[in-house]
């Protein structure tokens, strides 16, 4: 017991050492299993522990696949113990030294202290943020000169999806947790599956419960249960951390499996409304021009990456009458700027004000936003004939760029701190081509409702802000695991190879329960 003791705080010190660079491989170099075992082999009993971990941590369950898996990557080998010869040969266990090890040396003594290890660096890297280089979430291309008909293509792009759909679940119900007790009838895994479906039929709780009931054939949640648990899911700034904690992992997938390359990117800013018809006292209810019956909403402010192939919503936020869009747009921007590299933002005209670029400039920030009809510059403005730049306009106490083009005998205005030439009219073209970037933002928001969000009467802002923010994930998930299908295709990104109910179908059908 004194060992493990020890050992859990050798692995806290070896993942705290490396932080988010660290590989399982290395975490494991840090750590020694020597006194926590009574076994000898050809190899180092310390090695051979180490490799097993390995190999449950990188999922990599086949003794072929992680003898061969050893021979590709040498350091990994190197880092678990394994050593080179007088001539630099590598000297690693084939699958028949791994086989005799697992089959003959092994006790069950042994076999626990491997499953304690395992779950231990599991754990401390989740509570730490560190994410962990497993095998099944690398960016994987199918070799160049392999050629494969169509129906092997097919089969290869739904083992890989489901393959991933199996991590993303568990990935979610790591963090989704319920306050399921051991003995409940249903589990995690029951009511992220009932969401899912309600999110993908567009549904509300209780007629959704019915119908996945009847395509299952045995018991379900019911609305009443699914609503009780998510109140229980905790006060809303608990909450918001959940969700937090959860882009943040998706992101460092992203990046970890090569998906988002380390480089400037641009951004975009917006916000969405999701209408409401309740009580406009409720809580964090806003006001809205009047649309579809209604002139009040619940709304939400965002930040995507809109670089093709690297879509992903940064991060989400609830705005409610007492925040300051402002505000809220540095601490999108101060996020995003701690995970990459900004070249431009692009915002709505609706963070058009003297506040708003005076901050965006503070920040260092390089924006274009479209102008409104009404403003003095773009009114001094009418007599000249687009395309043409104007320089340093001002707006109450701030000064900008001002950009009119014209497209279809419409003039678009367009706000920018960029630098300039008044003259280089042919610029002022590619900026409102560059804005229409923001416009896959918009593609976003249309998938998030109509393909991941289900519908709901409830005036319970955290079921509402639940709903949302569980579209917003799935959204994530979805664009993430189409990227790594696409990449172990080898095909260019572009169009979706992987649809939307596709994922959601897909993800529900994963019976494995991993953390309920």
């Amino acid at each position: 017991m004194d060992n493990l003791v020890l050992l859990r705080k050798q692995i806290y010190l070896a993942i705290k050492k490396g932080e988010s660079k660290l590989t399982i491989s290395n975490i494991l170099n840090f750590i020694t299993l020597e006194e926590c075992i009574s076994l000898r082999t050809i190899f180092s009993s310390d090695s051979m522990l180490k490799l097993l971990v390995f190999s449950k941590l990188k999922e990599i369950s086949s003794h072929v696949k992680l003898a061969k898996f050893l021979r590709k990557h040498p350091d990994d080998a190197v880092a678990l113990g394994f050593c080179r010869d007088s001539d630099d040969k590598l000297r690693a266990p084939d699958r028949r030294s791994i086989e005799y090890f697992v089959n003959k040396k092994l006790t069950q003594e042994d076999k626990e202290l491997v499953e304690f290890v395992v779950k231990t660096i599991e754990d401390i890297a989740d509570k730490t943020g560190i994410v962990l280089d497993r095998e099944i979430m690398q960016r994987k291309t199918t070799a160049k000169n392999e050629t494969v008909c169509d129906k092997t293509i097919l089969d290869r792009k739904t083992k890989r999806t489901e393959e991933l759909c199996a991590e993303v679940k568990r990935l979610l119900l790591k963090r989704l947790r319920f306050d399921m007790h051991k003995n409940a009838f249903f589990k995690d895994s029951d009511l992220l599956d009932l969401l899912i479906h309600i999110a993908l039929t567009q549904d509300f709780a209780e007629n959704g419960s019915k119908t996945l009931n009847l395509l299952r054939n045995h018991r379900v949640p019911n609305s009443d249960t699914l609503f009780y648990h998510l109140k229980k899911t905790g006060d809303f700034d608990e909450l918001r951390g959940v969700f937090m904690k959860i882009f943040d992992t998706v992101f460092k997938l992203a990046k970890r499996s090569g998906l988002i390359i380390d480089r400037k990117v641009d951004v975009a800013i917006d916000s969405t409304e999701w209408f409401y018809y309740g009580d406009h006292s409720d809580p964090i209810v806003v006001g809205k021009k009047p649309e579809r019956g209604t002139t009040w909403c619940f709304k939400f402010i965002t930040l995507d990456i809109v670089e093709r192939g690297e879509r992903f919503t940064l991060l989400a936020l609830p705005v409610s009458s007492l925040d300051n869009q402002t505000n809220q747009v540095e601490e999108l921007i101060n996020y995003a700027k701690e995970r990459v590299r900004i070249n431009r933002a692009y915002l709505d005209r609706g963070f058009l004000s003297a506040e708003c670029i005076n901050r965006l400039k503070k920040l260092g920030v390089t924006f274009i936003i479209p102008t409104k009809d009404n403003t003095k510059a773009v009114s001094n403005a009418r007599g000249l004939k687009p395309p043409f730049i104007v320089k340093d306009c001002k707006m109450s106490d701030c000064s900008y760029n001002l950009i009119m083009v014209e497209e279809e005998h419409k003039r678009h205005g367009f706000v920018t701190n960029m630098d300039l030439n008044a003259n280089d009219v042919m610029f002022a073209k590619e900026i409102a081509n560059l804005y229409r970037k923001r416009w896959q933002i918009e593609t976003g928001y249309r998938v998030k409702a109509l393909a991941f969000r289900g519908k709901t009467t409830s005036r319970n802002y955290l079921i509402r802000y639940f709903y949302f923010m569980l579209s917003v994930v799935l959204y994530n998930l979805w664009l993430f695991v189409d990227m790594l299908v696409i990449a172990f295709l080898g095909l260019r990104a572009g169009k979706t190879l992987v649809s939307a109910k596709q994922f959601g179908t897909i993800l529900m059908s994963i019976k494995e329960d991993f953390g309920g």
